[in-house]
């Protein structure tokens, strides 16, 4: 017969292995949502909805929900906000990279993973 203390680690160590398969898992689920989000925002007409905002970019709101994952320690955002700075690396234009807004682009992404950087150290 197993005494107290063994039974209490080997059932935190399953529960432990339980709460890192579902990070895994919402981290999957997000990446997927942000492949799904990235193929509906390519079939609209999303011109019409970027005047004013074209220096955002894919990968803008992606270090975003990056941040949002990182503060509120939840592995979904985090996987969105990566599968959305993967989805921007697949476009033609990748990171503005040759667009008139290019620089402003950057330096907005640079801040931003700036911010990222801190959050993650906090």
């Amino acid at each position: 017969m197993e005494d107290l203390y063994t039974t209490v680690v080997i059932r935190n160590v399953d529960v432990a292995r339980c709460i890192v398969l579902i990070d895994i898992l919402l981290f999957a689920i997000g990446l997927i949502i942000a492949a799904i989000f990235d193929s509906v925002w390519w079939r609209i007409n999303y011109s019409k909805y970027e005047e004013g905002f074209e220096v955002i970019e894919h990968y803008h709101f992606g270090i975003g929900f990056m941040i949002a994952g990182v503060l509120l320690i939840q592995p979904l955002l985090i996987g969105l906000g990566l599968g959305l700075i993967w989805k921007e690396s697949d476009q033609t234009n990748t990171f503005a990279h040759g667009s008139k807004h290019f620089r402003n682009s950057t330096y907005i992404g640079i801040a931003m993973f700036i911010i990222l950087g801190v959050v993650m150290l906090l």
